[in-house]
């Protein structure tokens, strides 16, 4: 057990480095062989692009796949930039159709919102367990699309999409499918999402890795624009930070480890959930079958998820709302699967890893029950805006 880490329930948000990828990081920054620019001609920049080259194939090797060339990043968010600005195919410079889903995560919705001066963006129903209508995105394809982007696992309410039957309706219309993978890798088997997806994105520090490296990996049937230019690499210019690689490499080498451990955390997480049912009221957003179990995002009407946040300290628990010193948004996710801003203010979002444990869940699950039916008598309960269907 790592210190402190049995009262962190957000692993979604981030998770710590695993001890091998700091021991990894830390062995190779000692090194002296390998300090060099891996764009360098010469001995020591050959040896380091000789070394990349092979961090790049563990990867491969960890994944057992060879169908997807791999870009290292900055992270997710860069490469579903790269994968939304620059792809190019059937649009080639004319306005492009790209269908996706309000449930994304910013980096896609985001960006989205930027290309809609540009190109026609359009978005898919969601079904009411918080899955991707397939149906509403069969009858969108009839008219053609240049891509599809949707994420596999969802990072606020863990719901998961159906990867094979989304890559077929676009198969069949001829559509390039992007994959966001950043909650599932390590979690989920990734053989379906690199058998069937033409760009898949990725996050070093969403599976134990360091911050600050993430992939993308693309399908050798398609290929990209440059998304930056300052020399060096055509693609993707800029001095590749090694010491990132190796810790990233050594990350996706715990793969096997992170996906046994999913059993233990889906028991865990079962238990909570049947405890959870003591708490009056309480709910689980989108609470189906086709879920991760390390993810849940929990409302309680009339208890403010950003004053739990602060009465349940030191565990570290996530809102509902995205917060900073001037303003408070409601989460689209939630609005989107019909919580009304009241309701969204009363959820909270817990994510477990490998680190959280059945004592400290059940130590947590004691104080949470405390704190909201405290937080509930000091408002009278839920107040009217606080009911579903209704905003603020």
């Amino acid at each position: 057990m790592i210190n402190n880490l049995n009262n962190y329930f957000d692993y979604a948000a981030t998770t710590p480095m695993h001890p091998r990828v700091v021991t990894a990081m830390y062995d190779f920054m000692k090194d002296d062989n390998y300090f060099s620019n891996a764009q360098a001609t010469h001995m020591k920049g050959v040896e380091v692009n000789k070394l990349i080259q092979q961090k790049t194939d563990d990867i491969y090797n960890v994944l057992g796949v060879r169908s997807h060339d791999l870009y290292i990043t900055s992270g997710a968010t860069e490469s579903i930039n790269w994968v939304l600005r620059s792809f190019r195919k059937q649009a080639q410079e004319k306005p492009r159709r790209i269908l996706s889903s309000r449930l994304e995560h910013k980096a896609t919705t985001e960006v989205l919102k930027s290309l809609n001066k540009i190109d026609y963006i359009e978005y898919i129903e969601t079904q009411s367990d918080g899955a991707t209508d397939l149906n509403h995105l069969e009858l969108l394809l009839k008219t053609g699309a240049d891509l599809v982007s949707i994420m596999h696992v969802n990072n606020e309410i863990g719901v998961i999409n159906d990867i094979e039957k989304i890559s077929f309706l676009c198969k069949e219309k001829g559509v390039a499918f992007h994959v966001d993978a950043s909650q599932s890798v390590g979690k989920l088997a990734l053989e379906v999402v690199f058998k069937y997806a033409d760009f898949i994105t990725v996050s070093g520090h969403k599976f134990y890795g360091p911050k600050g490296i993430g992939g993308l990996f693309v399908s050798r049937e398609h290929s990209l624009t440059p998304f930056m230019y300052g020399g060096g690499n055509y693609l993707r210019p800029g001095t590749i930070a090694t010491h990132q690689v190796v810790g990233f490499a050594e990350a996706f080498s715990l793969i096997s480890e992170l996906e046994s451990d999913a059993n233990r955390i889906k028991e865990l997480s079962f238990d909570f959930r049947e405890k959870l049912k003591e708490i009056d009221g309480l709910t689980v957003v989108a609470d189906s079958l086709a879920k991760v179990p390390h993810i849940m995002s929990i409302t309680i009407p009339g208890v403010q998820s950003k004053v739990l946040q602060k009465v349940v300290q030191p565990y570290a628990i996530s809102l509902g709302s995205s917060c900073n010193s001037t303003q408070e948004e409601t989460s689209q996710v939630l609005r989107t699967m019909g919580l009304s801003d009241g309701l969204a203010a009363s959820t909270f979002r817990l994510s477990f890893g490998l680190y959280t444990e059945k004592e400290s869940l059940n130590n947590f699950f004691n104080l949470l029950s405390l704190e909201s039916k405290k937080l509930r008598l000091l408002s009278k309960g839920a107040p009217g805006w606080c009911q579903k269907g209704q905003n603020a």
